[in-house]
């Protein structure tokens, strides 16, 4: 998932490296049909979450996740997974 506050370009090519069929996804609507999702992020906790709400990530991967579709955060793109951070004052996932 690319929301502007990631390493995704890293993260894309080590997936690729161990033989996974994986793509950066720009939009909401494009999660419908994975397999499952990496979230990766870097930089300030608020900033990214706030990216994530309005492009209408953070409701199309709630939904995934009741759906039982694997999802896994990398470094801050895990922190956006918790209800709350330490270093920020939105809410998370």
């Amino acid at each position: 998932v690319d929301h502007n506050y990631a390493n995704i370009h890293s993260v894309k090519k080590a997936l690729d490296f161990l033989g996974c069929k994986s793509l950066i996804i720009h939009d909401p609507k494009e999660l419908e049909f994975l397999d499952g999702i990496v979230l990766p992020g870097v930089g300030a906790f608020d900033s990214a979450m706030k990216r994530l709400n309005e492009v209408g990530f953070t409701e199309k991967i709630k939904e995934i996740a009741k759906r039982g579709i694997p999802i896994i955060g990398v470094c801050m793109g895990m922190q956006l997974l918790f209800n709350k951070s330490e270093e920020g004052s939105l809410e998370g996932m």
